[in-house]
């Protein structure tokens, strides 16, 4: 019995002196730098579910594939927000829910010509799309091809800022999303209107990490995360 218990306190201390890695991107209003701290409203999140595990962590901002492909190829990191999809099930240990999102074709008010009622209408237009976003192997599956039917950029922010440019005509976003990161931005966002809903781009973000993160840790957030989220 000692020594179980010994063997017992030995794995929480180890588990507490881990300083966790999580990964995510430049996404106001959900992420974001101001005064040189990470914030916005899934990062809040993530920093109550940490102060409730009692995990010292570092979250660091990359541009999004650059974010995915450290969490999925480094053990004990953690990613969000992310999507879930079949692509991604097995890639990924899922902690749990922290955010819905409804997806639409976006475009400004003014720009009375870009009518769209189905996504194939869109090829005829300038669309951009954020590298290795869930949106970006949407457009691949239903047969649009880079440089032809859309421009890759980095990060959401440049997305915003070609469309207010007038460089892009539409991009697939989350519309309160896109208003909120106008506004923080310096933009007018009553100019953001809904070109096309899509339903099946209803998407609900997780907090997620690497396949092989310690199984201890797992269990810790998930805890939290749950606790912090006030599931049953």
């Amino acid at each position: 019995m000692f020594n179980f218990t010994l063997f017992f306190v030995l794995i929480v201390t180890n588990v507490t002196a881990i300083e966790l890695n999580f990964v995510t991107e430049n996404a106001p209003p959900l992420q974001y730098i101001k005064d040189g701290e990470i914030s916005g409203k899934t990062t809040r999140i993530i920093k109550k579910v940490l102060e409730h595990a009692q995990m010292p962590a570092k979250i660091s901002i990359y541009p999004w594939a650059r974010a995915y492909q450290k969490a999925l190829n480094g053990k004990n990191i953690f990613i969000y927000p992310l999507v879930r999809t079949v692509e991604r099930e097995n890639h990924f240990i899922w902690i749990g829910e922290i955010l819905t999102l409804n997806l639409s074709w976006v475009k400004l008010s003014h720009k009375k010509n870009i009518k769209i009622s189905k996504l194939e209408d869109v090829k005829r237009y300038k669309i951009g799309v954020m590298r290795g976003d869930a949106t970006h192997t949407y457009l691949l599956k239903h047969g649009f091809e880079k440089n032809k039917n859309f421009i890759v950029v980095s990060e959401l922010p440049k997305l915003l800022n070609l469309l207010y440019a007038e460089k892009i005509d539409s991009f697939i976003v989350d519309l309160d999303l896109l208003k909120e990161m106008a506004l923080l931005k310096g933009y007018d966002e009553k100019k953001l209107i809904s070109a096309l809903e899509i339903p099946e781009l209803k998407f609900t973000v997780y907090l997620a990490a690497n396949i092989d993160t310690d199984l201890v840790l797992i269990d810790k957030m998930k805890h939290s995360l749950c606790w912090v989220m006030k599931c049953n």
